[in-house]
């Protein structure tokens, strides 16, 4: 897509005017693609070169386990098995209604105590996005946030993609974005505002 392209994009909402039908459609044509294939490398060049979904995804499932490999080879010993449990529960944990991060999830009656180092060692590692709760809406945000109530979202989409069902990659093509209970909305937010540099937070009220 050209700069130019962009641009005019761009004008449409400066002027607060709808984009014309075609745009809109091959804009969310490549939208959807990106959630498919995320921003890594080497899978967007794989995708470049060979326009093949399959393909992608059998080398972000090899990422993954490299991921595995990683935790297996650089955490802590005693922290090894915890950190893969803790990175393996992500879709559970976004496919709750609520999707605050739940250590019950990980292991029946589990503590923060138990598996916080974990959550620290995949967040400085690069692979999850943390998005801490606020107790109020003013600035600043980071005053407000909780340290114990937070959600983790995968930080490249197409990875977080590739450990969901088969299937995943057609519904999203198909537009259905609304599966497991809209993660896949809020983890490509998560995404793209954690490529600008943003902190992440969010706020519910009961």
């Amino acid at each position: 897509i050209s700069e130019n392209s962009i641009s005019d994009i761009k004008e449409y909402y400066n002027k607060k005017e709808k984009v014309p039908l075609a745009i809109h459609t091959r804009m969310m044509e490549l939208f959807k693609e990106y959630i498919i294939v995320g921003g890594m490398p080497r899978v967007v060049m794989e995708y470049i070169n060979t326009k093949n979904f399959s393909k992608v995804l059998k080398l972000q499932r090899g990422i993954l386990i490299d991921y595995e490999d990683d935790i297996a080879k650089y955490a802590d010993n005693q922290e090894k098995v915890r950190t893969k449990a803790c990175f393996n529960s992500i879709p559970k944990q976004l496919a709750k209604e609520y999707k605050k991060f739940q250590y019950s999830v990980v292991e029946k009656k589990s503590t923060a105590k138990k598996y916080s180092n974990s959550i620290k060692w995949l967040k400085d590692a690069g692979i999850i996005n943390i998005c801490h709760n606020i107790s109020n809406i003013e600035l600043p945000l980071e005053g407000y946030a909780k340290e114990d109530c937070f959600k983790i979202y995968v930080q490249d989409t197409g990875l977080f993609v590739a450990m969901l069902e088969k299937g995943t990659t057609n519904n999203i093509l198909n537009g259905d974005l609304k599966i497991y209970k809209g993660a896949i909305f809020e983890n490509i937010v998560a995404d793209a505002l954690n490529k600008l540099g943003k902190k992440l937070y969010y706020f519910s009220k009961n």
